[in-house]
């Protein structure tokens, strides 16, 4: 397969096992909020974030599975893959093991951790119990799941994430309509990861003959990853302790109800990350391979459009949920959880600097500046930390959102991107005249009408909600495309709409040859 095609079918596929998973999920919860009640749901949340927390014991061993399976698949060596993966899959078994033994033991001290209710304070000791073997087995997962990315192999993975989520939601559904609660959720998500573990360990042995053996496991092999790995770790952190540490310190601070309110806000407003994510993280190969061929140009090409496709999908979605935050969390999951639409407000604007910020941190890992990243993230992360601890106190839970909002926006704005732009050699000015002034163009009119229009009309609900799709999407892009590009671009554009499904553009054009 040519590198077009290629780079299509792993975009294409990265947005499908995103995008229908994500699909799930969006209908799942509130069936959980409601059959599981508000307080359980929070528990399940806390669980979940404690899972999530160890997972950054992975050390960044997986980013170094990626990159040395790839090296060597492209040089046939059949041998270093196997001695990587054994070797990798017995130093996560014994984390593992490590780790199952650590939530084991903050399950029994856990009702006294986290403001639970009496009447789960056995439960959330169960739950966490399982998730300690739960965690084990994703370890494991992990590895495998690095080998078919080292490998290119999207589709696979994709297939695999929405038939294992389908199953869970499906499963999911027939356990509380029968009258089970979180814990047979806990041991359903336990089923999950072990299926998933076979099937990843078979399609690795079935497609590529590689297997994984004790005596392929080499103290060399270790040395080799971890002098990779430990900036990829320092970022791992603190991407897992920003994304769970809020419910964690609600969970401290305040009754463990109140993260349900958060966490709807939270999950809504990341719609917008959801939907570019899938393009920006093929960027960060791309990236590698045009810094390789020393080509400064195609990587200045690629933040320029990356960014401002990022912005083409971000900023109408975020105007259009901040318009009809009250109407879109009721009809979410009921108008009873109110509070969560000031988090969702904050978290919108959030996802506006995370999708800006979003190419320029792919080009600086492909580009190898991890210790830039590293540093910047570590700095954002202790800064959210302490701006939480001290606003949760006098705002509650907009306190917290708030603390992720300030340190963030500081650092993509004024860190990561101008850094960026200074590595390839362009100038921030014309990173904003390119990509991010044309998308905003459009969307002032637009937004500044429809807030008149809902207040004129008193629009509520479904009606509100749309009007202002039926008035932001198809106006805003017709702007866009009529005003706000060149006649150049906008055949450009034209083109690649055609052509996308058969992949003859978008690596043609970054790549070097432009329009």
């Amino acid at each position: 397969m040519n590198h077009s095609n290629r780079l299509i079918k792993n975009i294409l596929s990265n947005y499908a096992g995103v995008l229908i998973p994500s699909a799930i999920l969006l209908f799942l919860t509130p069936f959980m909020i409601k059959k599981l009640g508000v307080a359980a749901y929070g528990i399940w949340i806390v669980a979940n974030s404690l899972k999530s927390y160890f997972q950054v014991m992975e050390l960044g061993i997986r980013t170094s599975v990626i990159k040395f399976i790839s090296q060597y698949h492209a040089a046939d060596e059949k041998k270093k893959i196997e001695e990587l993966l054994s070797t990798s899959f017995y130093v996560f078994l014994l984390i593992g093991i490590i780790s199952l033994f650590a939530l084991k033991i903050i399950a029994n001290f856990s009702p006294d951790i986290f403001k639970i209710p009496p009447d789960f304070s056995q439960t959330i000791k169960t739950i966490i119990g399982i998730f300690g073997i739960n965690v084990a087995i994703v370890f494991l997962n992990r590895i495998l799941e690095g080998a078919l990315v080292g490998l290119q192999r999207y589709d696979l993975i994709s297939l695999l994430n929405i038939l294992s989520e389908a199953l869970n939601a499906v499963l999911t559904v027939l356990l509380l309509l029968s009258g089970f609660g979180i814990i047979s959720l806990a041991l359903l998500s336990l089923f999950v990861s072990v299926s998933v573990f076979f099937i990843q360990l078979t399609i690795l042995k079935a497609y590529y003959g590689f297997g994984i053996k004790l005596s392929r496991f080499r103290w060399q092999t270790i040395k080799s990853i971890l002098d990779f790995s430990f900036f990829s770790f320092i970022l791992e952190i603190a991407s897992k302790v920003t994304a769970k540490m809020d419910s964690l310190i609600i969970g401290i601070f305040m009754p463990v109800a109140a993260i349900t309110n958060y966490i709807i806000g939270v999950k809504l407003a990341s719609i917008a990350e959801k939907l570019t994510d899938p393009m920006v993280d093929i960027f960060f190969p791309f990236s590698s391979e045009l810094s390789a061929n020393r080509d400064r140009e195609g990587l200045q090409r690629l933040l320029i459009e990356g960014t401002r496709s990022s912005a083409l999908i971000a900023f109408p979605l975020v105007a259009f949920l901040f318009l009809s935050d009250r109407a879109a969390v009721a009809l979410w999951v009921g108008k009873e959880y109110h509070k969560s639409v000031i988090i969702l407000d904050i978290f919108l604007m959030i996802s506006v600097f995370t999708t800006l910020e979003a190419t320029a941190s792919r080009i600086l890992l492909g580009i190898g500046k991890l210790r830039f990243t590293a540093a910047v993230s570590i700095i954002s992360t202790l800064v959210n930390l302490f701006l939480s601890l001290i606003l949760i106190k006098s705002l509650g839970l907009k306190g917290v959102a708030l603390g992720t909002l300030i340190p963030l926006s500081i650092s993509s704005l004024f860190l990561v991107i101008p850094y960026t732009c200074a590595m390839i050699n362009l100038s921030v000015k014309e990173l904003i005249k390119r990509s991010l002034i044309p998308p905003l163009i459009p969307i002032v009119p637009v937004f500044f009408f429809l807030i008149f229009l809902n207040n004129l009309l008193g629009l509520e609900g479904i009606n509100k909600l749309f009007v202002n799709a039926a008035g932001i999407f198809p106006f805003y892009f017709i702007i866009f495309f009529k005003f706000c590009l060149s006649g150049e671009e906008r055949g450009f554009y034209a083109d690649m709409l055609r052509d996308f499904l058969k992949g003859k553009r978008i690596f043609r054009f970054f790549s070097g040859e432009g329009f």
